[in-house]
């Protein structure tokens, strides 16, 4: 299930030095269990409604600020206009110029950010507690004076339009908004929240400011504040600065109604591509209709986990390479949404007709108990994990109080446990009727992108790596090992090294009563023998789908019906090991995770079928701009006997000749404990987490070790050369630039680290940013990263933009890049890095998700539980000098390969 909001590119950060002494913390409570969420409300007597809940986890606090306007509260010619005011109030106010907020809150190590959907708008910063004025200094300033300077608002439409045709790109996206636009007739929900192009282009400013006099008023708005604070002290700030503001006129109501539909509507697309999509939409009521409760259920039996109905029925079955749905909860009545990805070479028409019968089926029988009982135990563990941090929290408090009131949360559970199978039965049959619903296709047409005219010169590509994180990187060097507890940072987190090898790192952080695990084996593609790349993708995706005691049916109820989830998935240099599940199900699920690893069966089924949907993934990636850019990167910076030039998912003459006992020895060789991390944080100790992985994996015998692998250095890059592929169907073009970095040992890292962090890594606050974007408009995205790959990792830059801006934008960057290395950085660029990259660091560890990704990465850096007090230091002592040192060592505009995919031009 997946929630779909438009949200613009802005992430800042919080200090590592305040938020590290409490890993540990107060246990949490069971959101939704009945008990009291500890909520305080109050009103202002201008209207505003606050929201408090102290939690003294972290010395942390999210806030958010929420206003009752959204797409719901447009009219046509206006579409979009709740998004461009969004986007208008990170331009500044009366008082703080544009780029100001984004430079407070990162210098107070914070972040913030901000999403438009439907019924609602939200800003949300989180930082720590001891800035808390600051986040509410910059939140009333902007309720009442946001600047919308008509300049600022010419330039933030380009940026919306860049946003609105990447969207565009997704096949997926285009047929949902095409879907929803057939099934209201008369209610706002029918156009997306981004609104229509031609709306967006025509905003004025006139339009746009008297829009943003209707709605942003505090008797419009509800603060949500969670954190370390003290709520008396809190009342008085938020008197301060939001008591004086004045109330404004009521809102607008709105009153459109959708009417029943009374019969079937359908919606064809065709346009380039690779991947046939299906998509149902069925009318549902308002969130306030106590039809929710079973909707809930029934949308949890259809579609959640691996053991679903619908999963079992269509991907199971090799009709579908994958499905999901989305029940949107809205304060009208709204939508239930299923979609179906095909797989390559099944006709639509047999996937309609499997989707069909599945429905005709839980509409003619009751579900069972126990399906029952799993979804229910879905819910209370979603609710659950939403509280591993504080801005999730805050955020489902605020989500709530907008639809049904935030007192929901103590009693949403309860009326889930309440709901029974002739419920879920009663509202399949009323809901899930073909009168009541909408179905869209889109058929793939014509030629495929990416397939040349004539075959190509027979080489492999390399997928895209999801975009870096902005801290840890990967560091050529080999784990130190150790025999016992190592102390971190209060001793509050413990490195051990079983006897067989494998590596524990246990951080306990009570901030809600689940546990979250994240590790690896160094099992990665990197290691596909020449001929053979996909067969560690292969190998990883096997792991689940069979072991000696359960069958990958039996594994995937066992874990759906604790509401938990597990995945084994290869990455580049590794295999990936991700979990997260309540802390009383934690033996449970860490004993089917030892399962998965040291006993798998690879049944020659499961290998056929996963071949299958890896070529799929494999064409859908080749309709995906990003993926065609980021393998074409890769395959010219890299030669062909070099790991990185291939497409780790390899090509389909690849997987077909992979066999078990490919997937058996490439098992044996690597699959072993002494090359096995695993990190878990959460609601249990150390001590307990050490004797239940001591339990689990003692037995896991180390094989003999084999030869380590080598790869060849990564070649200089002496000049610049551009690349052009065409992709029939798209309206964004992609731009990626690429040439020599650094390793990640080298003295130098740091400086660099901070001089890409100035140019194009540091979110909204970094130049390219504020060149391409705040000031030319024409992206809604532009970074640069170090890749994480081990060795020396390639410096890129990747942005979206118009195509007739190609030329243009590419030129702006080189443009940044050449000033940062002939001119350098201020002091105050620099400390808004320093801050922000500490902040961000910080900011992972008080979440329970977030610090398992903390310490597995630098137990594979090799960097040492002591690492974010060294980090620290060492970003704080860099000089504007060094940096400007660094730029000039590792960046190079003028070598740089230059990938362009884009729509062909006329």
């Amino acid at each position: 299930m997946r929630a779909r909001t438009t949200v613009p590119g802005v992430s800042l950060l919080v200090s590592l030095a305040i938020l590290l002494p409490a890993i540990v913390v107060a246990a949490g409570t069971d959101v939704g269990s009945g008990a009291d969420l500890g909520v305080r409300e109050t009103i202002l007597p201008n209207g505003l409604k606050l929201l408090t809940k102290e939690i003294h986890a972290a010395p942390a606090v999210a806030v958010w600020t929420w206003y009752r306007v959204g797409s719901r509260n447009e009219q046509p010619g206006i579409t979009g206009i709740s998004h461009q005011v969004e986007h208008m109030m990170f331009k500044g106010t009366a008082s703080l110029k544009p780029g100001e907020i984004d430079r407070l809150v990162q210098l107070a190590g914070g972040r913030h950010n901000a999403f438009t959907s439907f019924d609602a708008t939200a800003y949300h910063i989180t930082l720590p507690s001891e800035h808390l004025e600051t986040a509410l200094r910059i939140e009333s300033d902007r309720m009442l004076n946001g600047a919308m300077d008509p300049q600022e608002l010419a330039r933030e439409k380009g940026v919306v339009l860049s946003e609105l045709q990447g969207r565009q790109n997704d096949p997926e996206d285009l047929l949902e908004e095409e879907v929803r636009s057939v099934a209201f007739r008369v209610h706002p929900y029918r156009w997306p929240v981004i609104g229509w192009k031609a709306d967006v282009q025509a905003f004025t400013h006139e339009a746009v400011q008297q829009y943003y006099r209707t709605y942003y008023q505090p008797n419009n708005a509800v603060l949500v504040i969670v954190g370390d604070f003290q709520t008396d002290a809190v009342l008085a700030l938020v008197r301060k600065y939001f008591g004086a503001l004045p109330a404004g006129s009521a809102p607008p109501p709105v009153i459109s109604q959708e009417p029943p539909q009374k019969g079937e509507r359908r919606i064809l697309l065709k346009e380039a591509g690779t991947t046939a999509h299906l998509q149902f939409l069925y009318h549902v009521p308002s969130a306030r209709h106590s039809d929710q409760y079973p909707l809930a259920v029934l949308d949890a039996v259809l579609t959640e986990g691996k053991s679903s109905r619908l999963y079992r029925a269509l991907v199971e079955t090799e009709l579908a390479a994958s499905q999901s749905s989305y029940l949107s909860r809205r304060l009208d009545a709204g939508w239930i949404t299923f979609y179906v990805a095909a797989r390559d070479g099944v006709a639509h028409e047999r996937i309609e007709r499997a989707f069909a019968e599945e429905i005709e089926r839980v509409q003619a029988e009751p579900v069972s108990d126990f399906e029952l009982q799993k979804a229910i135990n879905q819910v209370r563990a979603s609710l659950t994990f939403a509280q591993g941090s504080l801005s999730g929290l805050a955020q489902m408090i605020g989500k709530m109080e907008l639809t049904v009131g935030y007192q929901e949360m103590d009693t949403y559970l309860g009326r889930i446990r309440h709901v029974t199978t002739a419920d879920v039965q009663r509202v399949a049959r009323q809901y899930l009727s073909t009168d009541n619903r909408t179905v869209g296709w889109f058929l793939p047409q014509g030629l495929r992108p990416g397939q040349p005219a004539q075959p190509p010169a027979s080489r492999n590509d390399v997928h895209r790596s999801p975009e870096p994180p902005p801290i840890l990187e990967i560091a050529p060097s080999t784990a130190v090992q150790s025999t016992g507890p190592v102390a971190a940072p209060g001793g509050r987190v413990a490195r051990t090294v079983l006897p067989n090898g494998l590596t524990l790192i246990a951080a306990e952080n009570r901030v809600a009563p689940s546990v979250a695990i994240k590790g690896y084996v160094l099992a990665g593609p990197v290691l596909d023998p020449p001929g053979q790349a996909g067969l560690s993708y292969l190998t990883a995706g096997l792991l689940t789908r069979g072991a000696k005691a359960h069958s990958a049916s039996a594994l995937a109820e066992g874990l759906d019906f604790l509401g938990a989830s597990a995945t084994v998935q290869a990455e580049h240099e590794t295999v990936g090991i991700t979990a997260q599940m309540l802390s009383e199900h934690f033996d449970k699920v860490l004993d089917l995770l030892a399962e998965c690893l040291r006993n798998p069966t690879f049944p020659g089924a499961e290998l056929a079928k996963a071949i299958g949907q890896l070529k799929t993934t494999l064409n859908r990636d080749a309709d995906d701009p990003r993926e065609r850019a980021q393998r074409e990167l890769f395959a010219q910076l890299f030669p062909r006997d070099h790991p990185l030039h291939r497409n780790p998912k390899g090509r389909p003459a690849d997987l077909d000749a992979i066999g078990r006992e490919d997937v058996l020895r490439f098992y044996d060789r690597f699959y072993r404990p002494d090359r096995t991390v695993l990190v878990i944080a959460g609601d249990i100790s150390a001590e307990q987490a050490l004797a239940s992985v001591e339990r689990a994996f003692g037995g896991w015998a180390r094989s003999p070790a084999g030869a380590p692998a080598t790869r060849p250095p990564m070649p200089a890059v002496s000049t610049s050369t551009r690349h052009t592929l065409n992709h029939p169907g798209k309206s964004e073009a992609i731009v990626m630039l690429g040439g020599n970095g650094i390793t990640r040992d080298n003295p130098d890292y740091y400086p660099a680290f901070l001089a890409n962090r100035v140019l194009g890594g540091g979110g909204l606050g970094s130049r390219l940013m504020k060149a391409l974007r705040e000031r030319d408009g024409m992206t809604y995205s532009v970074y640069s990263y170090f890749h994480p790959v081990l060795g020396e990792r390639p410096w890129v830059v990747s942005l979206q933009t118009d195509p007739a801006a190609v030329d243009r934008a590419i030129a702006g960057v080189l443009a940044e890049a050449t000033r940062l290395c002939d001119g350098g950085v201020t002091a105050e660029e620099l400390e808004e890095a320093k801050a922000s990259a500490i902040g961000s660091l910080a900011l992972s560890m008080q979440e329970q998700i977030g610090l398992v990704f903390v310490f597995r990465d630098t137990e594979l850096f090799n960097l040492g539980l002591d690492f974010p007090q060294r980090f620290t230091t060492a970003i704080r002592t860099v000089t504007p000098e060094q940096v400007q040192t660094a730029a000039r060592k590792y960046l190079h505009p003028d070598r740089l390969i230059q990938i362009v995919v884009t729509p062909p031009q006329p």
